[in-house]
C-alpha cells in the first residue's frame, strides 16, 4: 500500500507540473518537487524502494552525518532540475535550517540566498519550502509536527529571473534591488 500511494502522488504530481507553463506563470520558478524526511539508517532502504518505484537510477546525494536527511525525491520538470534530484537538502546549513524551521512552525520557510545545484550559471536563488504532515495526526507542538511530518512541498527559484519581466514590465522606470537580510551591502544582495 505505501509503495502504490507513494508511486501514484508522484504520477499526479508530475501530470500536475506537467500541464502547467512554468516559466510562464511563475517566472523564477524553476521547478516543483517534494522533498521527503529520511533516517540515515533507513537511506539504503529508501533508495531502493525509489527505485523500484520509479527511478531506476535514483541515488542519494548527501555529505555529513547528520541523523536523518532531507532528500528531494520529486522534482518537476525532471529535464531542467536533474541535478537537484536526490540532493540531501539538509547536508547544507541554510537549506537545513529553512526545511527544519518549516517542519517545526508548520509555516512556510525560505532559505538565504544561495546558488541552486540545478542553475550552471550560478546566479543567485532560494527555496521555499511547505510542510506536509499526515492527516489527522496532531500538530500542536514543534515534537508533534516533526513526528507527523510526511516531508515538504518546495519550489526553487532564481532572483534574476524573478525579478526579470518586473523591469519589462515597468519599462525601465523602476530599478529594483533585493537584500537578503537586514544589512545592505554587497555580500547580502540578492
Amino acid at each position: 500500500p505505501e509503495f502504490e500511494q507513494r508511486f501514484s502522488t508522484g504520477l499526479r504530481f508530475a501530470a500536475y507540473v506537467d500541464s502547467l507553463n512554468v516559466a510562464a506563470e511563475f517566472p523564477g520558478v524553476r521547478g516543483f518537487g517534494f522533498v521527503e524526511r529520511v533516517e540515515r539508517a533507513d537511506l539504503r532502504v529508501f533508495e531502493a524502494a525509489a527505485r523500484a518505484e520509479d527511478a531506476p537510477d535514483f541515488k542519494v546525494k548527501t555529505s555529513g552525518d547528520a541523523p536523518d536527511l532531507y532528500v528531494i525525491r520529486f522534482i518537476f520538470p525532471q529535464t531542467s532540475n536533474r541535478a537537484a534530484f536526490g540532493f540531501d537538502v539538509g547536508s547544507e546549513p541554510r537549506r537545513r535550517a529553512a526545511a527544519e524551521r518549516a517542519a517545526a512552525t508548520g509555516s512556510p520557510a525560505i532559505t538565504a540566498r544561495l546558488n541552486l545545484v540545478q542553475d550552471e550559471q550560478n546566479r543567485a536563488g532560494f527555496l521555499y519550502f511547505l510542510p506536509a504532515y499526515r492527516p489527522g495526526a496532531p500538530v500542536d507542538t514543534p515534537e508533534q509536527r516533526r513526528e507527523a511530518l510526511i516531508g515538504l512541498v518546495y519550489t526553487a527559484l532564481i532572483i534574476d529571473e524573478l525579478f526579470e519581466n518586473l523591469v519589462t514590465t515597468t519599462e525601465g522606470m523602476l530599478d529594483v534591488e533585493v537584500f537578503d537580510g537586514p544589512v545592505v551591502d554587497r555580500e547580502s544582495l540578492m
